[in-house]
C-alpha cells in the first residue's frame, strides 16, 4: 500500500487516538513523518515534533517546511469540549494548515471531517431523515457549531483543491474506536440502550481502518479529491437495522436491499474514489 517511502508527511493532532494510530502505521511502513500537537511528547518515530496550536500560522508554516503531504487531525473533537467560539476555531485551524500547504506547494492533504458534518449527532433541532442508508447526497442539517465547522472545513478543502490544483480528501469519520477497549464498551452500551446510538446512526470505524484510509489517501496515486463518508461494514450493537428503523425512525424509508446489520452509511463513493474497504468489523474480529 505504501508505495513511496521517500514521501514525508506532516501529521497534526498526532497525540490523539487517530493521530497516534496513523503515526504508528507510518512508522511501521517506514514512511518519514513529522508531527504537530499541543502535547510536548513526540511520537518515537517522528523525525521532528512541533509543539503548539494548528491555528498558529508561523508554527504551521515551519512544520510544513520540507514535507510532501499533510494529514490534518488537530481539532476540538466535539462541541462538549469547548465553547461554540472555541469549537469553531477548528475551521480556522483547517484553513491555516491547508493554506500553508498551498503556499509551500504541498499538493496532497487529508483532513478529518466527521459524520457530524451531517448535523445529526449534536444538532439542536429535530432531525429529518427521509431515507437510509445516507450518502454524500444527504442534505446536512446544521444546527450546532461543530457541524458548522466541519462543513466549513469541507468547503475550505474544495476551495483550495480548485484554486491551487491540490488533492485534498476530507474523510467523514464516524465514531472511531479500538477493538480492545472502546468498541467493546460502546457495543455493550448500545446493546443495553440502543437509543444512545440514534443520533449517530450506530455507526463506527475501527481505528486501524481509520488510519489506513488516511494514509492510503495520501500515498496512493489513483485517488480523487472530495468529501467522503467512511464506516465499518456493520452497525455497532446486536440490534438489526430493520428493528432500529422501526423503533427510532418509523417515518424513514429503509432500502429494501439493506442487510440485517449493514451500516446506515453508504460509503460506496469512498470505495470508488479512495479504494476504501473496511477490514475490521466489531465484534466479528476480536483480535
Amino acid at each position: 500500500m505504501v508505495g513511496n517511502k521517500q514521501m514525508t508527511i506532516l501529521v497534526t493532532g498526532s497525540a490523539g487516538l487517530l493521530g497516534s494510530a496513523i503515526c504508528d502505521f507510518l512508522a511501521a511502513s517506514e514512511v518519514p513523518f513529522q508531527t504537530l500537537d499541543l502535547n510536548p511528547k513526540a511520537h518515537p518515530g517522528a523525525t521532528n515534533h512541533f509543539i503548539g496550536l494548528a491555528t498558529d500560522q508561523q508554527l504551521v508554516q515551519q512544520a510544513i517546511g520540507g514535507v510532501d503531504a499533510v494529514i490534518h487531525l488537530a481539532a476540538i473533537r466535539n462541541p462538549n469540549y469547548g465553547t461554540p467560539v472555541a469549537v469553531f476555531s477548528n475551521a480556522l485551524a483547517t484553513f491555516t494548515v491547508l493554506d500553508a500547504a498551498a503556499s509551500a506547494n504541498v499538493k496532497r492533504a487529508v483532513i478529518a471531517s466527521s459524520f457530524s458534518a451531517t448535523g445529526l449527532p449534536f444538532g439542536q433541532l429535530p432531525v429529518e431523515l427521509p431515507k437510509l442508508p445516507i450518502d454524500e447526497s444527504f442534505t446536512n442539517q446544521i444546527s450546532d457549531p461543530y457541524a458548522l465547522s466541519k462543513n466549513i472545513d469541507e468547503l475550505t478543502a474544495a476551495y483550495l483543491t480548485k484554486r491551487f490544483d491540490m488533492r485534498i480528501v476530507a474523510l467523514r469519520y464516524p465514531y472511531i474506536g479500538d477493538h480492545i477497549e472502546l468498541l467493546p464498551k460502546r457495543y455493550a452500551q448500545f446493546a443495553a440502550d440502543p437509543s444512545l446510538g440514534k443520533k449517530e446512526l450506530w455507526t463506527y470505524i475501527d481505528t486501524r481502518d481509520a488510519a489506513y484510509v488516511a494514509v492510503d489517501s495520501i500515498v496512493n496515486e489513483d485517488i480523487a479529491p472530495g468529501s467522503f463518508f467512511v464506516s465499518a461494514n456493520n452497525l455497532l450493537g446486536p440490534h438489526s437495522a430493520q428493528d432500529l428503523v422501526a423503533q427510532f425512525y418509523p417515518e424513514t424509508k429503509l432500502s429494501s436491499s439493506h442487510g440485517k446489520f449493514d451500516s446506515f452509511v453508504d460509503f460506496s463513493s469512498a470505495t470508488s474514489a479512495l479504494h476504501f474497504q473496511p477490514q475490521h468489523n466489531y465484534p466479528n474480529e476480536m483480535s
